[in-house]
């Protein structure tokens, strides 16, 4: 499976040279989807939930399927697909055969990159031997990207005049922050270990959708009843099956994945106080305790320690 570096470099050298040049052309959205019309796939159609934050997927590679509400539409890379929040979708569930399934080039690659605060996770997705594999979701920093992404939606939406023009920018914009912005390494660290979860065994289909929803929102005010609800499950039913399967809460998981951040964001020049909001805490005292509870120092100390 492809690196993130491999998948920016395809971002780089292909994808933004063709919006570049095509511009809007090369842009679908739930109203304005261009994208060919597949034939429903013999097995059942995938479960598909509504995500709160805004999503862009970048097709880099072949021709891939993708279900948008309710219909399965076929990508040509190169092209972008952009999915306001709510709009329920799944991608990776069956890929479209290639013309020419002998070239590496030709098979179905694509990103999907989840928008937050700090900037966004990225995850990998690619056909091989008829098989979508999907890469763990890997983190960047830069709290600019979201803001973009945000006027995209409102400018498509919208359509007021030069729209356009403005879109196509924006576009540009997004697709270049992805391409260059750092990668997040404590954040990288505890997502490429969930499997570790569970004493090395796959976790069961609602804890790895449950561990990749906490990776996701977890800038956000969480709590288990609003996790539970996201994955259409009871809160006891949640906290039971996961607490069986890794040992630990939900909670104390969700804290895990926010110190690891926060680890990473202390990287960047951003105050204290911004980093404990950009990671989900509303009271910078109150991250102040756990992290130093988690970590063995604070969090002004670590900074310094660790990147002086």
């Amino acid at each position: 499976m492809e690196s993130v570096q491999a998948a920016r470099k395809e971002l780089r050298d292909r994808l933004i040279p063709a919006i570049a040049r095509d511009g809007l052309a090369r842009v679908s959205t739930p109203g304005n989807l261009p994208g060919r019309l597949c034939e429903p796939p013999a097995a059942p159609r995938p479960l598909m939930r509504p995500h709160s934050q805004p999503e862009i997927c970048c097709f880099l590679q072949g021709r891939s399927s993708f279900w948008v509400e309710n219909r399965s539409i076929e990508f040509t890379a190169p092209h972008v697909l952009l999915l306001p929040p709510n709009v329920p979708h799944v991608g990776g569930g069956r890929v479209a055969r290639t013309s020419s399934p002998g070239k590496p080039e030709d098979a179905p690659f694509f990103l999907r990159a989840d928008f937050f605060h700090f900037g966004a996770t990225i995850t990998l997705f690619r056909q091989v031997a008829g098989t979508t594999l999907m890469a763990p979701d890997c983190a960047v920093a830069d709290r600019r990207v979201l803001d973009a992404v945000d006027a995209l939606v409102e400018e498509l939406a919208r359509k007021p005049e030069c729209h356009d023009v403005i879109a196509h920018g924006l576009l540009l914009e997004i697709l270049g922050r992805l391409a260059r912005a750092p990668l997040l390494p404590e954040v990288d660290q505890i997502i490429s270990a969930l499997d570790l979860l569970a004493d090395s065994r796959p976790l069961p289909p609602l804890l790895s959708e449950a561990v990749h929803y906490l990776v996701r929102h977890f800038d956000q005010p969480l709590t288990l009843a609003r996790i539970a609800a996201a994955l259409q499950v009871s809160p006891s039913t949640l906290g039971h099956e996961f607490k069986s399967a890794t040992g630990r809460s939900v909670m104390a998981y969700l804290t895990e994945v926010r110190i690891a951040a926060a680890k990473s964001l202390l990287q960047l020049p951003v105050r204290v106080s911004g980093v404990s909001e950009m990671v989900g805490f509303s009271d910078p005292a109150y991250f102040s305790r756990v992290f130093h509870a988690r970590v063995g120092m604070s969090a002004s100390d670590y900074r310094a320690q660790h990147h002086p």
